[in-house]
């Protein structure tokens, strides 16, 4: 799974997500079940293979994801769910679209690209067999329309689920659960409740991280594989339609060497050994 948190504040939009892919095998058990016999009719115990839940089979944790990409400097894509589509990452997908296509709309850059994205997941798996609220994978682009900050979602699965979040505020997807939580507790402590229209860039990413960093800790003091963790990338999308990066794991710095000189703030930018809950 992972973290994406898209943060609209006056200044900018601030994106952010984690680093952790998690793999999971689905393992088989042997049992024995009835099974009728297409000679003589009658049924038999057989040995048949059982598949386990999801889950339950071999976990691997891999920290290195770079889920935070620049689309032709102007939007920032954060990606959620399955990093694979086959045999192809979402990441060079991603890049793939950007060579062969543009746009100025970030909706429209949401709609193409979730439609891409769609087609190759097609291609790989039937995607009829799949449940209609099931979601694959899916991405947040932020950029700005009309002078208006946008987070357009889109949640692909069965179909493609898009929406556009405009204005102040902040947007999660992935393994939202504690965010969830703690955002239900200003109902009961208005106190707690976030005034983006005061925030400034480094406010809202510091919130990101914070939103990250607390489910992957929340994660790591849990009976559970952790899906959030790693070290956290964080970029903006100011007003002027220009990506900034604000902090990048060294991945990123050897991935995406045309974007290096954007950086906001050298000093953090920081070495993926050095970032992040284990």
């Amino acid at each position: 799974m992972t973290l994406v948190v898209s943060v609209r504040v006056p200044d900018g939009v601030v994106v952010a997500a984690d680093s952790l892919a998690t793999l999971a095998v689905q393992s088989q058990a042997k049992a024995k079940g009835p099974a009728k016999c297409p000679k003589c009719g009658e049924e038999h115990l057989v040995e048949i293979d059982v598949p386990l839940p999801r889950g339950i089979g071999t976990l691997s944790t891999l920290p290195y994801a770079l889920k935070l990409v620049p689309l032709w400097g102007r939007f920032a894509v954060t990606t959620f769910g399955n990093s694979l589509i086959g045999e192809r990452s979402v990441f060079a997908l991603i890049q793939e679209f950007q060579q062969q296509d543009t746009f100025t709309d970030p909706q429209e850059a949401a709609d193409a690209l979730g439609g891409r994205l769609f087609k190759v997941l097609g291609e790989t798996i039937n995607v009829n067999d799949l449940t209609d609220d099931s979601v694959v994978l899916g991405f947040h682009l932020s950029g700005y329309k009309d002078g208006k900050p946008v987070t357009a979602v889109s949640r692909i699965g069965k179909q493609i689920n898009t929406k556009s979040f405009e204005g102040f505020g902040a947007t999660v997807d992935g393994e939202t659960s504690v965010v969830t939580h703690m955002w239900e507790l200003k109902q009961s402590i208005p106190q707690m409740g976030a005034i983006y229209q005061a925030w400034s860039v480094l406010d809202a990413s510091d919130y990101a991280e914070f939103l990250i960093s607390l489910t992957a800790t929340s994660q790591r003091f849990g009976l559970m594989v952790p899906n959030v963790g790693g070290a956290i990338d964080v970029a903006v999308v100011i007003p002027q339609n220009k990506f900034r990066w604000i902090k990048r794991k060294q991945l990123a710095n050897l991935l995406l060497e045309e974007e290096r000189d954007h950086d906001i703030g050298q000093a953090r930018t920081t070495d993926v050994s050095e970032a992040g809950p284990d």
